[in-house]
C-alpha cells in the first residue's frame, strides 16, 4: 500500500496540431518507419518502406528540420531526401549536423533557395561545391557558410582559396543573403569576389580581417544594394579582434549618398570603442534604418534609443543589447548561433524577469532554444535554467501549454544530466521542477527525473536543496510503475533515505525533509519485496521502531512509519523479522488511536501478523489482538475519508482468505472502503484480480456464518461492484 496521492489539476489547454504530433513521432521512430538500402557503393541511406511515399514541400522541410533539431541526422538519414520528386525541398537547415560531403550530395537534385551549412565539422567549402556540382546552387538566395573551413586538406594555398571563393560566386549569381561568420576564409577576398552579386544582406561576424579605412569605406561601401550589414565582434571570445574606433566612426559618419544608400539594418555588436556621437550621426542621417545591433556595448543605453520622451526617439527601430527586455528579446531571436551573446543576454534576462505577472511564451521559447542548441555550455545552461524558473514559477505555468512545459522539463533534465557536479545548476533545475502544475499535469520521464533528484539528495548536503529534492521525488515516485520503482530503489538510495531519517530522528526534528523522505521510502517499499528486504537489512526496522517510540504525538510520522512496516508485513518471508515485543506493544496501543489513519495502518500490520499460520510466542497473546482488531474495525463504520492507494489488491485478497476472522474483517473493510470511495478505479481492479470469486468463497466459509459483520461487509462489496457494472451500461 502507499499513501493516497493528491488529486491533480486537470490541464484544459488545446493539444498540438496533428502535423506536429506526426512529425514528432516520425522523427523519433525514423528507422522503424524506413528501410536501409544501398544508394550506390559505398553509400547507404534510408528510404520509406512504402516506395511511392510523397511529401509536399512543407512536410519535407519540417521533417528535415525536426530530425536536425534532434541531432539525429547523418548521411544515412539525409539520403531519405535524395529524390526531389518524393521529398521536395527549397529551404534546408543543417547547422551543426553530423553530415559529410557524401550526405550533401543527396540534396543536389533540389532547387534550393536557402541553405544553412554553418558549423559543419566534417564539411568544407570545397566539399560543399563538390557535393552540389555546377548547377546545384544556381537558385540559392540565402547561404550561410559560417564557421566553415575553405578546404579539408592539411594545407591551403592562396591559389586554392582564390579559386574556391570565385567558384562559389560564379555558381550563386542570384545570391541575396550571405553569412561568412567565423569562416576560415579571407574576408577581403570574399568582398572583392561578390561585388557583382546583388547582395542585400552580408554577415561577417568576428572575422579576423582588419577592417581598415580602405576596406570598410571603399569595398563594403560599393555594395549599393546592401540593406543589412553585420560587422559585429565577440568581445568575450578567446580570439578577439577589434576594429579601430576611428575606422568605425568614419564609417558611421558617412552620408548615405556616399556609402550603402539602401542600408536599413546595421549590427556593430561587440565593438566597444565606437562613440555614441558617431552612432547618433548615423542614426539621424538614415531615417530608413529599422535595426541596430549593439550587444556587448554601452551604446544600447543611449537615450535616443531607449527614452520614448527623447526628441529623436523612434519607436519603430529594433535594437539588441542588455538595457531593456525588448533589446534582450531581439538579441535572443537574432543570435541563435552566438553562444557568448546568448549567455550574456540570458543573464540580463534573469534580472528583468523576477516579478512577472503574466506568462511570456515567446521569451520562454527563446530560452528553451538557446539551452537546446548549446547543451554543453555551462554558462548558457546556468543562466537559462534560472530564467526558466522565473518564467514558469507559481501561477505563470498555468498560462503555458503542457506540451511546452514538457519541453522545458526535458531541457532541465538534460542540463542536470550533463552537469551533475554543478550544485547551483542542479538547484536551478530542481526549482523549475518544483511546480505543482508541472509535477501533476505534465508528462515527462518520471523515472529519469526521480533518479536525478535522488542523486542530488545523495550528493549534496545543503538542507534547502535536499528539502527541494525530497519534495519533488515524493511526488514523482507515485507516478512510477512497480518496475520503475525497483529501478530507482537501489541499495544506495535506500541507505541514503534511512541515513537522512536517522539524522532527523536524532535531532528530534519534525520537518519537511523528514516527512518527505519517509514518504518516499513508503512508496518505494510498496509491493517490492526486494526493497523491503533491503530496508530491513540496512537497519530500517530498528530505526522505525525508535521513531514510533520517540514521536508518539506526531500522527504524520506515525502513519508513514506504520505504512512502511505494513508493506514489509505483506512480504511473508519478512514477517518473522517484525515479531518483536516492543513493536507489538506499540501496535497494541495504536489500535485504539483516535486518529483513524494511524489506527488503520497499525491494524493492517496486526492483521497480517495474526493472520499468518506461524506459531505465536509473543508477550501479548494472538487472541487478544484478534479481539481488539475486530472491535476496532467495527468502530470505523462508514468512514468518509480516503486512507490509502492500492496498485493491487493481491495482498488484501490473500489476507481475506486467512483463517483469522479479524484479519478477514480488516481485509474486507479495506476492499469495501476503497471500492466505495473510488469505484471507477477499484471495482475493475477487484474483478480483474479475481476478487469477486474470493468474496463468494469467503461468504461460503464458516467465519461468515459465525461472524455476521464479516458477512455484511463482503456482501456490501459485491453490491458496490454490481452497481458499478450496471452504471457502466
Amino acid at each position: 500500500m502507499a499513501e493516497e496521492p493528491s488529486t491533480p489539476v486537470i490541464a484544459c489547454l488545446s493539444p498540438q496540431t496533428l502535423q506536429v504530433i506526426c512529425l514528432e513521432y516520425i522523427s523519433e521512430n525514423l528507422h522503424r518507419l524506413c528501410v536501409l538500402r544501398k544508394h550506390g557503393e559505398p553509400m547507404e541511406g534510408l528510404q520509406f518502406r512504402i516506395p511511392d511515399t510523397i511529401l509536399n514541400m512543407e512536410l519535407s522541410e519540417n521533417l528535415l528540420r525536426k530530425i536536425c533539431e534532434k541531432r539525429k541526422i547523418s548521411d544515412v538519414e539525409l539520403m531519405l531526401f535524395s529524390n526531389p520528386n518524393a521529398t521536395m525541398l527549397k529551404r534546408v537547415w543543417l547547422s551543426s549536423c553530423n553530415v559529410t560531403r557524401r550526405g550533401l550530395r543527396a540534396l543536389a537534385g533540389h532547387k534550393l533557395v536557402e541553405l544553412d551549412a554553418s558549423r559543419l565539422k566534417h564539411v568544407s567549402l570545397e566539399d560543399l561545391l563538390d557535393a552540389f556540382g555546377k548547377h546545384g546552387l544556381e537558385q540559392i538566395k540565402k547561404l550561410n557558410i559560417g564557421w566553415l573551413e575553405v578546404c579539408n586538406r592539411g594545407y591551403l594555398t592562396a591559389h586554392n582559396e582564390d579559386y574556391l571563393v570565385r567558384e562559389l560566386a560564379a555558381r550563386t549569381k542570384q545570391l541575396e543573403n550571405l553569412d561568412i561568420s567565423m569562416a576560415g576564409v579571407e574576408t577581403l577576398l570574399f568582398l572583392d569576389t561578390f561585388k557583382k552579386v546583388p547582395l542585400k544582406a552580408l554577415t561577417v561576424f568576428h572575422t579576423s580581417v582588419d577592417f581598415s579605412d580602405t576596406l570598410l569605406l571603399r569595398d563594403i561601401g560599393k555594395f549599393k544594394t546592401l540593406q543589412h550589414l553585420d560587422i559585429s565582434m565577440d568581445s568575450k571570445s578567446y580570439v578577439f579582434v577589434e576594429y579601430s574606433a576611428d575606422t568605425f566612426c568614419k564609417f558611421l559618419e558617412q552620408s548615405p549618398a556616399m556609402c550603402l544608400p539602401q542600408l536599413t539594418s546595421l549590427d556593430i555588436s561587440g565593438n566597444r570603442q565606437v562613440k555614441e556621437s558617431s552612432l547618433k550621426v548615423f542614426f539621424d542621417g538614415r531615417p530608413q534604418v529599422r535595426f541596430l545591433g549593439l550587444t556587448q556595448t554601452v551604446l544600447c543605453e543611449a537615450e535616443f534609443l531607449t527614452d520614448d520622451d527623447h526628441v529623436d526617439y523612434r519607436p519603430n527601430i529594433k535594437v539588441t543589447g542588455h538595457y531593456t527586455e525588448e533589446q534582450i528579446m531581439e538579441g535572443l531571436r537574432r543570435y541563435t548561433n552566438r553562444p557568448t551573446y546568448l549567455h550574456q543576454l540570458l543573464s540580463c534576462l534573469f534580472d528583468k524577469t523576477h516579478f512577472l505577472e503574466h506568462s511570456e511564451l515567446d521569451t520562454l521559447q527563446h530560452v528553451v532554444n538557446a539551452m537546446k542548441n548549446y547543451p554543453n555550455s555551462l554558462g548558457i545552461q546556468m543562466a537559462g535554467s534560472a530564467c526558466l524558473y522565473n518564467l514558469t514559477k507559481y501561477e505563470l505555468s498555468d498560462g503555458i501549454h503542457v506540451s511546452k512545459l514538457t519541453e522545458v522539463i526535458n531541457i532541465v533534465l538534460d542540463a542536470m544530466t550533463v552537469f551533475p557536479e554543478r550544485e547551483q545548476l542542479q538547484n536551478n533545475c530542481m526549482l523549475v521542477l518544483r511546480n505543482e502544475r508541472i509535477l501533476h499535469d505534465v508528462n515527462f520521464d518520471y523515472l529519469r527525473a526521480s533518479q536525478l533528484t535522488m542523486q542530488c539528495l545523495r550528493q549534496y548536503s545543503d538542507m534547502s536543496m535536499c528539502r527541494t529534492a525530497s519534495i519533488i521525488t515524493s511526488i514523482l515516485v507515485h507516478k512510477l510503475t512497480t518496475e520503475q520503482k525497483a529501478t530507482l530503489g537501489t541499495t544506495r538510495v535506500i541507505q541514503k533515505l534511512i541515513d537522512i531519517i536517522a539524522m532527523k530522528a536524532e535531532e528530534y526534528s519534525v520537518n519537511t525533509l523528514l516527512k518527505m523522505t519517509m514518504k518516499i521510502l513508503w512508496s518505494l517499499t510498496d509491493e517490492l519485496p526486494g526493497i523491503c528486504t533491503t530496508f530491513i537489512n540496512e537497519g530500517g526496522f530498528d530505526l522505525y521502531l525508535h521513531i514510533l517510540q520517540k514521536f508518539k504525538d506526531e500522527a504524520v510520522i506515525h502513519k508513514r512509519a506504520l505504512g512502511v512496516l505494513n508493506n514489509v508485513a505483506e512480504v511473508k518471508a519478512l514477517r518473522p523479522r517484525l515479531m518483536h515485543n516492543d513493536l507489538l506493544a506499540l501496535l497494541h496501543e495504536a489500535l485504539s488511536n483516535t486518529d483513524i489513519e494511524v489506527a488503520y495502518f497499525a491494524c493492517g500490520i496486526v492483521a497480517l501478523l495474526i493472520g499468518d499460520s506461524q506459531p505465536w510466542t509473543m508477550r501479548i497473546p494472538r487472541s487478544e489482538f484478534t479481539h481488539i482488531l475486530y472491535d476496532t474495525v467495527l468502530r470505523w463504520g462508514d468512514y468518509t475519508g480516503r486512507l490509502v492507494a492500492y496498485r493491487s489488491f493481491r495482498p488484501i485478497l490473500s489476507l481475506l482468505q486467512s483463517q483469522n476472522h479479524s484479519s478477514q474483517l480488516w481485509a474486507a473493510w479495506t476492499l469495501w472502503h476503497t471500492c466505495a470511495k473510488r469505484p471507477e478505479r477499484y471495482c475493475p481492479m477487484l474483478k480483474s484480480e479475481g476478487g469477486v470469486a474470493v468474496l463468494h468463497l469467503v461468504l461460503q466459509g464458516e467465519n461468515c456464518k459465525s461472524f455476521p459483520h464479516l458477512k455484511d461487509v463482503c456482501e456490501s462489496i459485491l453490491r458496490i461492484v454490481e452497481k458499478h457494472r450496471h452504471n457502466k451500461r
